[in-house]
């Protein structure tokens, strides 16, 4: 009963997660500010484009774990 509940309670975990980095990574995209926040950097990038970025490689792992977790749910559910 507990293995049960505990698979679905990490995936709305994981899904919390994975919508907290992206509103955090998605208002500075949106707000687009072109001020570049460290121009002595050695690749300098303004700060809408970091958030890009780093949106497009949190992508993968979050499908990843979503599509993990729900073959796991699935194969759960066809079992019983």
């Amino acid at each position: 009963m507990k293995g049960n509940k505990a698979l679905p309670l990490l995936a709305v975990l994981i899904n919390l997660i994975g919508a907290g980095c992206l509103i955090y990574f998605a208002v500075p995209y949106l707000a687009h500010d072109t001020s570049v926040p460290y121009p002595e950097a050695m690749l300098p990038a303004q700060g809408w484009d970091r958030a890009g970025m780093a949106l497009t490689f949190g992508f993968i792992p979050l499908l990843a774990a979503n599509i993990f977790i729900y073959s796991v749910v699935r194969s759960k559910k066809k079992g019983k």
